[in-house]
Order: C-alpha cells, then sequence, then structure tokens
C-alpha cells in the first residue's frame, strides 16, 4: 500500500475513534445503567487514549497529517450519518438500541483499527497505539455480546 493510502487509513480509524468518544458521552445514562459507572470510566478513558495516541503520532507526520486530517473528517461524517439513521434522538437513553447502534460502530472500528496497524507497520512507526486500541475495542464487543446474550449488567 502506498504512503498517501496508508496516510488515509490512519484517518478512517481516528474517524471510529471520534464517533465512539461521542457515542459514549451521548449515551452515557443508558451505558451505565446497563453496565455500570466503572465500566462506563474504564472504556471511555481507553477509547480517548487510544485516540490520543494516534493523534500524537499524526503530529510527528508534519505536512502529511493533513491528509490523515482530510480523511478522518470525511469519515467521522459518514459514520456519523449512519448513526443519526439509526440512532433517534429518543433512543440514546434506550440501552438496547444503543448496544445494537455499537455492534455496527465496534465492528466497524475492531476492523479499521486492525488496517491501522497494518499502516503504521508500513509506514515503519510502532504500532503499540494500534494494538492496544484493537485490544478496547475486542473487550467492548465482547461486553455488547453478553448483554445480548443475558441482558444484565456485565
Amino acid at each position: 500500500m502506498d504512503k498517501n493510502k496508508n496516510l488515509k487509513k490512519i484517518g478512517e480509524a481516528i474517524a471510529f475513534s471520534r464517533v465512539g468518544e461521542d457515542l459514549f458521552i451521548r449515551a452515557k445514562n443508558a451505558l451505565i445503567s446497563g453496565f455500570g459507572e466503572d465500566w462506563y470510566q474504564s472504556n471511555l478513558e481507553d477509547l480517548i487514549q487510544g485516540r490520543e495516541g494516534v493523534d500524537e503520532l499524526v503530529r510527528s507526520f508534519g505536512e502529511d497529517s493533513f491528509v490523515v486530517e482530510e480523511k478522518a473528517g470525511r469519515t467521522t461524517a459518514k459514520i456519523e450519518n449512519m448513526q443519526s439513521i439509526y440512532l433517534s434522538d429518543d433512543d440514546w437513553s434506550d440501552l438496547d438500541e444503543v448496544v445494537e447502534w455499537m455492534s455496527f460502530w465496534v465492528g466497524g472500528s475492531i476492523v479499521h483499527w486492525a488496517v491501522l496497524e497494518r499502516s503504521i507497520i508500513s509506514l515503519g512507526l510502532n504500532s503499540k497505539v494500534a494494538e492496544s486500541g484493537r485490544e478496547t475495542f475486542h473487550k467492548i464487543l465482547h461486553d455488547l455480546i453478553e448483554y445480548g446474550k443475558t441482558q444484565k449488567q456485565v
């Protein structure tokens, strides 16, 4: 994959993190009611740390960071549009609706962060931040599946 495409893939992964942070903030009450305050805070902090880690990496790209940010902006808008189609204003307090949307978001996040890892490695950079992010998304997915199976607090 060429450098420009790798940079764009990094932007796509950043978009999934940005949407995830917003999703957690907007669905805070529903998520806490189903998963608890500790789960909510821990996962939100992990999402923020992952995105900040990639943001720090992108700042080191100099002029190339423009390519990443441009793609991140376009991809964020696409994901937010899908989210607004799936979740109406009333749905943000409905845990089942939030969890169902989150399954789409987290699945996309896992794959995009795997591609992020490959892109970072292709650029000759340390992939630890991508590995950590993927772990966060896998953990969230596991908890969403458990909620779906049991509809109890995990």
